[in-house]
């Protein structure tokens, strides 16, 4: 299980500095959201840290019913992360194919034509 949970929240964490250069973009995890604006390797850094405090936790206590659910939830969790991410671009795909949205040529986003 926290396979799993590594292999989606590397690509979430991909997928975040991908799009963090992109305006636009909103980033819902507070502390993450004001690392975008600074350095990427802080983020990563964040981020992989939490993941490997989080693992280690999980591993020390496995043998605990809580742990095991505790892995499970965050597993639940990520999937709910990486289904976000997934309509997220399905939802990009779907304005780019849209005549009425423009994108500007300079900086990458859409933006919705007026009328």
């Amino acid at each position: 299980m926290l396979g799993a949970v590594w292999v989606i929240n590397v690509l979430d964490l991909g997928y975040t500095l991908l799009e963090s250069f992109h305006s636009g973009f909103i980033e819902l995890n507070p502390v993450a959201a004001k690392l975008i604006g600074g350095s990427s390797a802080a983020l990563v850094g964040y981020k992989l840290a939490l993941l490997l405090i989080s693992s280690t936790i999980l591993l020390v206590y496995r043998r605990h019913r809580v742990a095991e659910l505790g892995c499970w939830l965050l597993l639940a969790v990520y999937l709910h992360v990486a289904i976000c991410w997934w309509y997220y671009y399905e939802q990009r795909l779907t304005s780019f194919d849209d005549p009425a949205v423009n994108v500007d040529p300079i900086i990458g986003c859409c933006l919705q034509l007026p009328g």
